[in-house]
Parts: C-alpha cells; sequence; structure tokens
C-alpha cells in the first residue's frame, strides 16, 4: 500500500514495528503504519497527512512530499 518511494532504507536496520523515518532532502518524513498517515518534519512546519482523508496512501505522500517542498 505505500509508494515505493515512502519504503524504508533495506540497508539500515529498522527496529519500530509500527513506524520508520524517511529522508528526502532536508526534510524527514515519519511513515506511521499503524496510524496511517505520513508526518512532516524539515524546513517547514512539522504537518500530518492521513491517508483517508487524502485518498489513499500515494495521494497523502504526494501531499507530504509536496508539503515538505521535495520531489515524491
Amino acid at each position: 500500500m505505500v509508494p515505493r518511494n515512502a519504503w524504508p532504507d533495506p540497508k539500515k536496520t529498522h527496529l519500530g514495528m509500527h513506524s520508520y523515518t524517511v529522508l528526502r532532502g532536508a526534510a524527514k518524513i515519519e511513515i506511521l503504519l499503524r496510524n496511517k498517515a505520513y508526518f512532516v518534519r524539515g524546513p517547514s512546519e512539522k504537518k500530518q497527512f492521513t491517508w483517508s482523508k487524502h485518498g489513499g496512501p500515494n495521494s497523502a505522500w504526494i501531499a507530504a512530499c509536496t508539503h515538505a517542498g521535495v520531489l515524491p
């Protein structure tokens, strides 16, 4: 369900069972699997993008990346 660009880095060890962080440029985007949302931490203000409100995981990913100022 999560877009390919939002998958975790396969070279890193991931200890979280319900979330992980993806670095995109100067922004950090947390993928919250339990909450079905993306949380943007970065150069702009912090904001959460839920999958249900934005029409699914792909649309929410595009909205989160746009808010963070990076390409999806």
